[in-house]
């Protein structure tokens, strides 16, 4: 209670003037469209930029606009966002309408969009190429590539263009073809590589000159081919004839094997004959003793 009592309504309405100027310090009253006492009569781009021009897939530049307002105030330099821009279309050829809307306002303006060089293909450039061959661009050219995808062919390619052509040695070598610079100041270029291989006279040893042709029997051409007749063995009274010949000490050898057979047939001979003949005599002295 003695706080309420000294507390006073004086100082009461002392506190309440100190907040609200702390409010408008920290809060300043701005004259904008959401401010529901003061609305937007209309906008104005800061700047010509109808004959602004883009390349392909190039954002606009950043743009301001001035908001004149129904008390008369002029809120000027406002900051386009993003959101406020429409009909703008960075991949699209030609002049386009872009229109700002702020406040319940709209402004609109006109732009350009222009294509330009992004790159390049080389059609019908040699790549194979033989040792001390020279660069060959009879059938090359080039096809430009625009940032929007159109192809240009046809174009002419020089020899002024290549660097890095080489065929002093075999191998794998990178071209560097430079075109120009293109719209943007960028420098248009292509790198692409070439094979060179021996040629027919290097490939031969050195101080080696190549071999007349010369006519050769089929022996000396083909050492595998023969040119004697082959042996056949011709069939007689259902024989055929024994094409291997039989050395001395074979001979000799058959010789002594037939020799050892001979004799001792000899012998089982003799002496089957001989039990013969004592059987004989046996068989005559037993009859005559009979008749005896």
């Amino acid at each position: 209670m003695k706080f309420l009592t000294f507390f006073t309504k004086k100082h009461f309405c002392i506190v309440l003037i100190i907040l609200i100027m702390l409010a408008q310090l920290f809060m300043p009253y701005k004259t904008s469209a959401n401010n529901s006492t003061d609305s937007v009569i209309s906008i104005h781009l800061i700047g010509d930029h109808n004959s602004d021009k883009y390349w392909f897939g190039q954002c606009l530049i950043p743009l301001k606009i001035n908001a004149y307002m129904e008390s008369g105030n002029d809120v000027g330099s406002i900051p386009v966002e993003k959101s406020w821009i429409s009909g703008y279309n960075p991949e699209k050829l030609g002049k386009q309408t872009v229109t700002i809307a702020y406040g319940g306002k709209t402004t609109t303006f006109t732009v350009t969009v222009l294509d330009y060089l992004k790159s390049i293909n080389v059609v019908g450039l040699k790549q194979n190429y033989k040792v001390g061959e020279t660069l060959d661009l009879s059938n090359a050219s080039i096809t430009e590539i625009t940032a929007s995808g159109i192809k240009i062919p046809g174009k002419p390619i020089t020899q002024n263009m290549i660097t890095g052509f080489d065929t002093t040695k075999p191998g794998v070598k990178k071209l560097t073809i430079n075109y120009h610079k293109n719209e943007l100041g960028e420098n248009i270029k292509l790198e692409t590589f070439i094979n060179v291989s021996d040629s027919l006279e290097e490939s031969l040893p050195q101080n080696v000159t190549p071999a007349t042709p010369t006519t050769s029997s089929p022996s000396e051409v083909n050492p595998q081919i023969s040119t004697k007749a082959p042996i056949i063995n011709i069939q007689k009274d259902n024989a055929i004839e024994n094409s291997i010949s039989i050395n001395e000490d074979t001979k000799t050898e058959l010789n002594n094997i037939f020799e050892n057979v001979l004799s001792s047939f000899e012998a089982n001979f003799k002496e089957k004959a001989t039990g013969s003949i004592k059987s004989f005599v046996l068989v005559i002295v037993k009859l005559s003793t009979l008749f005896i």
